[in-house]
């Protein structure tokens, strides 16, 4: 049986063996960070709670640390500039340069950066984005007519620069989050196309005082990742309330086990509250049966991130 002494002194020799990579071996640094990482995860995955807070603390007070907090990716998600882990900007980093642009990073911080953002997490992220526009763009397709599209917790609305259907005209979408500044950007880069931004907190959806409108489509990607069940299942009834007949609702959840997410844990100070597919597809299981016309849960191909997407019917 492993211990959490064995663990520690595992994952003190893999923290060593990335140090030497970096001085004396460079060609073996992705190896080394590979079995490092991989051993993070299994602690977590192992490991009960303080446990596992010890394991961290001890990872943070290597001088590992300088090494993976020199990439700005994920350092900026450990700091939290904006006092929560996953915010619009550092998603820009995982979507590309096109809408981050890098500071100036030595050798080594771009070598952990294009490690980081080429992560598991960091492609199941960017497949989220296309598969959030490819549902609006069928949306408008299926309508044929334009349609009202909402996002909640959008952040700066990525996906609006993937869909056809937004640049033909065909969407008015609405960007709704508590995060004003994540608003400013979206309206400034897609408002000519007809996002319109309405800020306003979860809460303010969960008692129906906030002003939204009917929509053909409602959907929330990363928001669940951090909502225990009951607050999770309170939130889609109401998202599934604001669904027109013959609408869609979809929404993901980050499943358990994700190669990375014990450096998440860690280095990032970033917390999910993972699901399994069948935990994910529950959070619905109370929809009224009169009002559901489907139901289909999928993955995307490496099992990180789950989807639901629900019908509602149009009789």
């Amino acid at each position: 049986m492993v211990t959490c002494l064995d663990r520690s002194a595992e994952l003190y020799r893999d923290a060593d063996a990335v140090l030497h990579a970096v001085h004396r071996q460079p060609t073996g640094f992705r190896a080394a960070v590979d079995t490092y990482l991989g051993h993070l995860r299994d602690a977590l995955l192992a490991e009960e709670g303080e446990d596992f807070g010890m394991l961290a603390r001890a990872a943070l007070e290597h001088p590992v640390r300088e090494v993976f907090h020199a990439d700005p990716f994920t350092y900026r998600t450990f700091s939290k500039p904006r006092g929560y882990a996953g915010d619009a900007v550092m998603l820009d980093y995982i979507y590309g340069p096109r809408f981050a642009p890098l500071p100036e990073m030595s050798p080594l911080a771009q070598q952990v950066f294009l490690y980081t953002t080429h992560s598991q997490a960091s492609q199941a992220v960017r497949h989220r984005r296309e598969v959030l526009a490819a549902a609006v763009d069928r949306a408008a397709l299926e309508v044929g007519q334009p349609i009202t599209a909402i996002s909640i917790a959008s952040g700066h609305l990525r996906e609006a620069a993937c869909s056809r259907a937004l640049a033909c005209g065909k969407v008015r979408w609405i960007a709704f989050d508590q995060d004003e500044e994540s608003l400013l950007v979206a309206e400034k880069e897609y408002g000519r196309l007809g996002v319109e931004v309405v800020p306003g907190k979860v809460r303010s959806v969960l008692t129906g005082s906030t002003s939204l409108p009917m929509a053909d489509i409602v959907y929330t990607a990363g928001l669940l990742d951090y909502m225990e069940t009951r607050a999770a299942q309170m939130l889609l009834d109401r998202l599934f309330d604001k669904v027109q007949p013959g609408g869609t609702l979809l929404y993901a959840n980050f499943l358990p086990a994700v190669a990375d997410c014990g450096y998440m844990a860690s280095f990032m100070d970033w917390h999910l509250l993972t699901r399994s597919t069948a935990e994910t597809l529950a959070l619905s299981d109370h929809f009224d049966p009169s009002q559901v016309a489907s139901r289909r849960c999928w993955t995307d191909d490496n099992q990180n991130i789950a989807y639901v997407l629900v019908g509602k019917r149009n009789d």
